[in-house]
């Protein structure tokens, strides 16, 4: 699919490290399948992964 960010960039499949915070904590997940841009490197995650 064609980045919705940088509107150049195709998406490909891939793992990436998703930071989640919230208050005074913070999660690490890594090597989460997402599509990720090839050209600004912003990831889209599935529904089924979310």
């Amino acid at each position: 699919m064609k980045c919705v960010i940088c509107k150049h960039g195709e998406t490909k499949p891939g793992l990436v490290t998703v930071t989640l915070e919230r208050d005074e904590c913070i999660i690490v997940l890594k090597k989460v399948p997402a599509e990720i841009c090839d050209n600004c490197g912003e990831y889209y995650l599935s529904d089924a992964v979310t």
